[in-house]
Order: C-alpha cells, then structure tokens, then sequence
C-alpha cells in the first residue's frame, strides 16, 4: 500500500534558500538511500514550506524514521505539526505535461 505524507514549515526569513537545499539533500538521500518514492516541495504565498512524500509502505517510512534524524540538516525550519498520513487510493499525478 502507497502511502504519502504531508509536511509543513515555517522558515526563518532570510533562510529559505538554505533551507530549499538542505530539503533537497536529505531528500535526494532519502529517495536513494531508504526507498522512498520521491517528494515535492511548494511555498505557499503564506512564506510556510509544504512538502509531499511517497513510500511504498508504512514499514518502509517508519523504518527511516529510526534512522538517523534527516531534519538536523534543517535547522532554520520548524515543523509546524505532525506529518500527516495518507493512503493513497487513486492517482493521476504525471511527471511532465502531456503533449498536445
């Protein structure tokens, strides 16, 4: 079962470039390193960060939370809330657009 999990920032001003590098680090290494299935990242006009994780599996999610932290690459940002846990059941996201 996919399950997908959604993330919420707020960024210290002036920090958002460090931070949008940071982000893509650990999540480059999370994708290559313990089999998640890719994230977005989007800035809401707010100044807050959202960000949109795959896995392919609870187990597989949870399993890299009991590795070592990813968010100390981040300190300039503060989690807002709890990640929030979906399963996803339909999909009709694409990687680019379609031809027309």
């Amino acid at each position: 079962m996919v399950i997908a999990t959604v993330y919420h920032w707020k960024v210290e001003k002036g920090k958002e470039q460090a931070f949008e590098q940071a982000w893509s680090q650990a999540t480059k290494d999370i994708y290559k390193k313990r089999g998640s299935l890719g994230s977005s990242l989007h800035k809401h006009k707010d100044g807050t960060y959202y960000a949109y994780a795959r896995w392919p599996s609870k187990m597989k999610r949870t399993t890299m939370l009991l590795l070592p932290p990813y968010k100390k690459r981040m300190p300039m940002a503060t989690l807002l809330e709890e990640p929030i846990v979906l399963e996803l059941k339909e999909d009709y996201l694409r990687k680019k657009p379609k031809k027309t």
